[in-house]
This record gives C-alpha cells, structure tokens and sequence, in this order.
C-alpha cells in the first residue's frame, strides 16, 4: 500500500547519517587523503550496523569523495597535483557562472551579511577550523545569492573536496596574509555591479590559492 507523506525510512536515515558522519571526518582532517575507511569501525563509532555505512560508502565514491582499490578497501580520494589543480579549475568555472548571475541582483543586505563574514574571518586569525569554516560560508554566501540550488550543490561537493588539502595548507602555512585583502577585492568587484569584473576577480582569486596550495603540499610531501 502507498504510503503518502510517509518518513524516510530508518535504513534511509542511518544511511544518511552515517554519509555526514565520514565526509565531516575528512573535512576536518581525521581522515586524510589516502587514509582508509574502514566500515566497522565507523558503524561502532556511531552505533549502526555496517549495512548503512556500506551504502554511505558506495555514495561517497560515487561523488568523488573516496576510491576503491583491490584488496584495500575504500580510501579518501588522494589528488595528485594536475587533478587537484583540475578540481579548482572546475569550482572555478562554476563559481563564476555563479558570481555572474548574482552580481546584478546583490542588495545593500547582502553587501552587508558579505561584510560580517569577512570580519568573521578575519578573526578567526590561525583557528583553523573557524577560518575555513568562515572562508566556505563566504564563498557560498555568494554562491547562494544567485539563486540556483543546484549550482550551488555542485559547488559545495568542489569545496568539500578541496578542504582537506585547504587544511594542510593552513597547518602549514598559517593564515594567508593577503586573505582579507584579496577576498575584499573580490568584495569590491561584487559592488561594481558588472559580471565580467567580478568573474575575473574571483577567478584570479581562487587559482592563485589553488597555485600556493600545490607549491605548498608539494614542499611538505618533500619532507624528511
């Protein structure tokens, strides 16, 4: 019989959970590029059967998340250089479809809330997970102005992807001391109000980062 307006189910929901369980792991760096996720030790850690941690696992490496190698198991996806340079070039691309379409329709509110997010960062000074946090709600607050939700699904996926290597650089490197300058350039463009000059500012922006990242994580993975 046809349920209407039924609940998710409660595999469905464990499934879920144990999907946000793993992504937030590797978004915060418990678990690193190239670690392996093993199933019973995060269906203990959150008190489920392995059942919906498998599918969890099936998703996530289906968006990119983690790969499967013979006789290993599934892993956090580890990019080499090109294909971490590949992944910006792609947010890159989207973010400023994104940027294009916002630019014309953004309001004094919206100026206003950007503001706040800048200072939030600011502040944040070597906190690493309160800047990054901060530096992600920027860039989809932005986002998230031009209206399109499954653009910005598909931008989110990009930053997730992209934070634990934004993690090791920041560990590294500490706060980048042109940060608050370059993102209130980008600011400033978004006020001009022509699409165009956003779009360069935010490309300009987010492939010099990505340049610094890889210089970066090139010289740690160098080391003794």
């Amino acid at each position: 019989m046809l349920k209407l307006d039924a609940e998710p189910d409660a595999p469905v929901l464990a499934e879920v959970e144990a999907y946000r369980h793993i992504l937030q792991r590797i978004r915060l760096g418990e678990l690193g590029p190239g670690a392996r996720v093993r199933t019973e030790e995060i269906a203990a850690a959150i008190g489920m059967s392995r059942q919906p941690v498998r599918e969890a696992v099936r998703r996530l490496e289906a968006e990119g998340y983690l790969t499967s190698r013979p006789n290993r198991g599934a892993m956090v996806s580890k990019y080499t250089a090109e294909q971490l340079l590949e992944v910006f070039e792609i947010r890159t691309a989207l973010e400023c479809l994104a940027v294009g379409i916002a630019t014309p329709q953004l309001r004094p509110e919206d100026f206003a809330r950007l503001e706040k997010l800048l200072d939030a960062m600011s502040g944040a000074n070597n906190a690493t997970n309160t800047w990054l946090a901060q530096h992600t709600e920027f860039h989809m607050a932005i986002v998230g102005m031009a209206r399109r939700p499954r653009l910005a699904l598909e931008i989110a996926r990009l930053h997730a992807a992209l934070e634990p290597y934004l993690r090791l650089w920041f560990v590294h490197a500490g706060t980048p001391s042109d940060a608050r300058e370059e993102h209130e350039q980008l600011l400033r463009a978004l006020r001009s109000g022509y699409p165009d000059h956003a779009k360069d500012v935010l490309h300009d922006h987010v492939l010099a980062t990505a340049a610094q990242i890889v210089t970066s994580l090139e010289f740690i993975h160098r080391m003794p």
